[in-house]
């Protein structure tokens, strides 16, 4: 497991802030969904100074959003991913619909965003096309690199 110590991870609402808290001890901040306030975005600059930043925000449309978000906003974040299907209950989608251990092993394979060094791809875009966050993206990335080559 990662040393969270000098990480933030960002969330989006307070189940899911109460979630993670419970069994971690990291800074968490709630974004209070997908309307991110002027003053969420300007702290999490500030912080990322000292901090690196996690965004970990439901596998939907507002998750979506929020990322892109904050992935034109911030440096470079560090996004982790939950399938969706691991992320159910009751109807709802979302981080606090998970379980403890599948957000454990997402965090253990977030890798940096590098969207900043070339071009204009997000780490959203690469989830989208299912080479990230998703069980078959290993394969997906093997099968691709087999073609450019």
């Amino acid at each position: 497991m990662i040393n969270l110590t000098n990480y933030i991870i960002v969330v989006e609402g307070t189940t899911d802030t109460t979630f993670i808290r419970s069994f971690l001890d990291v800074e968490v901040v709630n974004t209070n969904g997908s309307a991110v306030p002027r003053e969420t975005i300007d702290y999490l600059k500030a912080a990322e100074n000292n901090k690196k930043i996690i965004i970990l925000t439901d596998p939907d449309a507002p998750g979506k959003r929020i990322r892109s978000l904050l992935d034109q906003e911030l440096n470079r974040p560090i996004h982790c991913y939950l399938n969706k299907e691991d992320c159910i209950k009751k109807g709802k989608v979302g981080v606090a619909e998970s379980k403890k251990e599948i957000v454990l092993a997402a965090l253990e394979s977030i890798s940096e965003n590098t969207s900043n060094i070339e071009g204009n791809w997000v780490s959203s875009d690469l989830y989208d096309l299912g080479l990230i966050g998703q069980d078959d993206s290993k394969a997906k990335r093997i099968s691709f690199l087999n073609k450019c080559v």
